[in-house]
């Protein structure tokens, strides 16, 4: 049985290819978010904290932006590392691990559902005021 050589690749290695591919717009994007972030804080002369705070805030909102969208990020890698996680043995390195995935991903955990509906009320919000 001759295989065709322009076969398509299985499922699982085209779902690998744009996972990878999402991932990397995502982490760009948020990379130059947080440069913009960045020099904005050494600009006001923040502290160190403030900074900090400015910058985590920056990274949950560019997280929060594209969860939000409806197809282009599943983020399915990072769930499956938190996955992974929660698998280790019970102790201090699964806690640290897991702490850490939850501050910085927490707005992970929320539904799509949340962020759109949210959305929609902000903007109704937004135009009642406006109309006033």
């Amino acid at each position: 049985m001759e295989t065709n050589p322009r076969q398509s690749p299985p499922p699982e290695v085209e779902r690998r290819k744009y996972q990878t591919l999402h991932a990397g717009i995502v982490y760009g994007f948020a990379a130059v978010v947080l440069f913009i972030a960045l020099t904005v804080s050494l600009q006001l002369g923040l502290g160190i904290g403030l900074a900090a705070l400015l910058l985590l805030g920056a990274w949950w909102g560019v997280l929060i932006v594209f969860w939000s969208h409806p197809v282009f990020c599943r983020f399915e890698m990072e769930h499956e590392w938190l996955a992974k996680t929660r698998q280790l043995p019970a102790g201090v390195e699964r806690t640290l691990l897991t702490g850490l995935w939850v501050t910085f991903y927490w707005p992970l955990l929320l539904s799509k559902n949340i962020y759109f509906w949210a959305l929609l009320a902000g903007v109704g919000i937004y135009y009642a005021l406006k109309l006033r």
